[in-house]
């Protein structure tokens, strides 16, 4: 190859490098954002405790679930 053509592939080399490195950096600093904005969260929130959304259903819920399902049609 000639000169001139591998100064050309070298440059474009070093600017793609540069450019990964800056993707890569950036990526990193993102990741550490999220993580001190994940963690201020938790801890500014005070925990409470999980409520369940309903009681466990009954014998008799299950039967009138059943009739329910069995005779709307």
């Amino acid at each position: 190859m000639s000169d001139e053509l591998e100064r050309d592939l070298d440059l474009i080399r070093s600017v793609a490098d540069r450019s990964v490195m800056d993707i890569e950096a950036a990526g990193r600093e993102a990741a550490a954002e999220l993580k001190r904005q994940l963690s201020a969260a938790r801890s500014a929130e005070p925990q409470q405790p999980v409520k369940s959304a309903a009681p466990p259903p009954t014998e008799f819920d299950e039967d009138d679930y059943y009739q329910f399902h069995r005779y709307r049609r």
